[in-house]
């Protein structure tokens, strides 16, 4: 480290250095997406799985959907998406309806978070799985999928 340069506070390294090494680490971590449009429900589950994924958070289908169309990349990296039931006002369509547009692009797991009961006609098609309305963690997840 030169003289005048800022170094971070975890082992002296420079900063520039820390945040590659940062990265780098993120980079290997897994990724899911969380669509919901309350504030704290985001940020629970990025919290909740801090350190053991990424957590892409949207408030709803159109940010998803927008943010799949600037960096498609993004399916792939995906391990399985999180959509709410109940969307904010003004957005037509519900978390059945998101899951059954997302699922003709996107192969893997689809969660439904709700505490509502849904028959299996009323999920076939859309969503793989139904879970309770409360964050849970990356790991968590992984298990019900196996």
């Amino acid at each position: 480290v030169k003289l005048g340069e800022s170094t971070s506070a975890a082992g002296g390294l420079p900063c520039e250095l820390n945040k590659h090494l940062k990265l780098e680490l993120e980079q290997k971590l897994p990724e899911f997406a969380i669509v919901d449009d309350s504030k704290i429900v985001t940020k629970s589950w990025k919290l909740k799985s801090k350190g053991s994924a990424i957590v892409h958070t949207f408030d709803g289908p159109k940010s998803f959907f927008a943010a799949v169309e600037s960096d498609p990349s993004l399916l792939t990296r995906l391990e399985f998406v999180v959509t709410d039931y109940h969307f904010a006002e003004g957005v037509a369509e519900n978390g059945l309806d998101f899951g059954g547009r997302v699922k003709k692009i996107f192969a893997k797991p689809i969660f439904l978070s709700s505490n509502a009961d849904f028959t299996p006609e009323e999920v076939d098609g859309s969503i793989d799985l139904v879970i309770a309305k409360n964050t849970v963690d990356y790991s968590q997840l992984k298990k019900l999928i196996g």
